[in-house]
């Protein structure tokens, strides 16, 4: 699978998530690393590896930046995998909050200011724009370049505001959808200039939520949509990514939300990502959040993966890893208790689960069943008679023995072994109908 990925995306940072570890130690949006805890590096998987690798314990990061390089000195934190916690087991892993995707800046235009103004041709043609048969958001716009520059965020758009004040700025826009990566016709508009007593009414669109799903725990919480988040746990926002990845490190937890609402009103609310609705072996996800935002990224453009096999080989090892404790605690987790039985599902489940990723492209499939496969094979080694497992174990008992445990202890160990299948088999299946038929409720 992984000998497949002829280009890979390279070490440049999209995204600085502001008072993160990369931000502090000076680490920008479009620095391009070159050397990470002392190794030379061209891709972002590299970038990842290393940061992942020492989490708490201080790593040099050499970056390029306007043709220069510089060395900053960057502390990980130390973040635990969610998944491995609720199960019982600790693993943690570094993070300096940076992304390789790229957001440009997107604005909230305000009903009767100058941008409002400025833009009304436009917004009336976004009115008009579907982006995969869904209407777009026409209030919240993406901007492109302000003077024919690519902002780096929104304290460019801010600065070109108050040079609208004393002259025309000339600004290239485009109408957002639910897709990040995905934005409508792009127009060039001018702005200014603006007398001082009349409000420009063009504001950061971040942090706005535009869409509350019923029922979700955003919504449960208060969440409404024209909500702007301004912090979260006192924290200022530093980007709804960033602020996704932060509640995930938790979810079980309650957080404050400080929100800002029409007219300035200002509410805390309080808000957790687990979802109500959720019990063991339900068609509903077990953490949600369910208010979204308008984006737009752009991902950089891949470069050539000039050595597929040492690529190939350390990524397999990771993933394979990875898949082996997590299956492991998993399969320790139904004997403790932290995992219910009605969490495990059959050939439905796989089924549902090829569909799903099919979808999505051949990639992901193939990481899909790569994963079952892997797990598929770890389960064959518990010592259940008729398993690979159990005949190991009978095998070791012969050793033991120094004779062989005879025609009759191979018949009754198989005998439970069978059933206990047939008894697994039928609990999956009944774990699948299940779901399936609280799917189809859901429809």
């Amino acid at each position: 699978l992984f000998l497949a990925d002829s280009e890979l995306p390279p070490s440049l940072l999209g995204s600085v998530a502001k008072g993160g570890p990369a931000w502090n130690a000076g680490l920008r949006p479009g620095d391009r690393v070159v050397e990470a805890d002392g190794r030379e590096v061209r891709y972002f998987w590299q970038v990842q590896a290393a940061v992942e690798d020492n989490p708490g314990r201080p790593i040099e990061v050499t970056v390029e930046r306007d043709g220069t390089r510089q060395t900053h000195t960057v502390t990980p934190a130390s973040v635990d995998d969610p998944m491995l916690r609720d199960l019982g087991f600790s693993s943690a892993s570094g993070r300096i909050e940076v992304t390789l995707e790229s957001s440009r800046p997107v604005a909230l235009v305000e009903p009767g200011g100058a941008a409002d103004r400025a833009l009304a041709d436009f917004l009336s043609l976004v009115r008009q724009v579907r982006v995969f048969d869904e209407p777009v958001a026409p209030r919240v716009i993406a901007v492109l370049a302000v003077n024919g520059r690519e902002p780096t965020g929104w304290e460019d758009v801010a600065k070109a505001m108050e040079v609208a004040r004393v002259r025309p700025v000339k600004l290239r826009v485009a109408p957002t959808s639910d897709v990040p990566d995905d934005i409508g016709p792009i127009a060039e508009v001018t702005l200014g200039p603006v007398p001082d007593d009349e409000r420009i009414g063009l504001s950061d669109g971040a942090p706005v939520v535009v869409r509350v799903e019923p029922g979700s725990p955003a919504d449960r919480a208060g969440v409404r949509p024209g909500d702007r988040i301004a912090a979260v746990e006192g924290k200022p926002f530093a980007g709804w990514l960033f602020m996704i990845q932060d509640l995930e490190k938790a979810p079980d937890a309650e957080r404050t939300f400080a929100v800002v609402r029409a007219g300035g009103e200002r509410a805390d609310l309080r808000l957790s990502l687990r979802n109500p609705d959720w019990t063991p072996g339900a068609a509903v996800p077990k953490y949600a959040f369910g208010a979204a935002n308008r984006r737009a990224v752009v991902d950089p453009d891949l470069v050539p993966n000039e050595d597929r096999l040492a690529y190939a080989l350390v990524k397999t090892i990771d993933q394979t890893e990875r898949v082996f404790v997590v299956t492991v605690a998993a399969i320790g987790g139904l004997f403790t208790g932290r995992v219910s039985v009605r969490e495990m599902g059959g050939p439905i489940m796989i089924y549902q689960i090829a569909s799903t990723t099919g979808k999505r492209g051949w990639g992901d499939f193939f990481n899909a069943m790569a994963w079952l496969s892997m797990s598929i094979g770890i389960l064959n080694l518990l010592p259940v008679p008729v398993l690979d497992g159990g005949n190991l174990v009978m095998f070791g008992i012969e050793a033991v023995r120094r004779r062989p445990v005879g025609r009759r202890g191979w018949q009754v160990a198989r005998f439970f072994g069978v059933a206990f299948l047939m008894l697994l088999m039928v609990l999956v299946f009944t774990n699948d109908f299940g779901r399936l038929g609280a799917m189809m409720d859901m429809k």
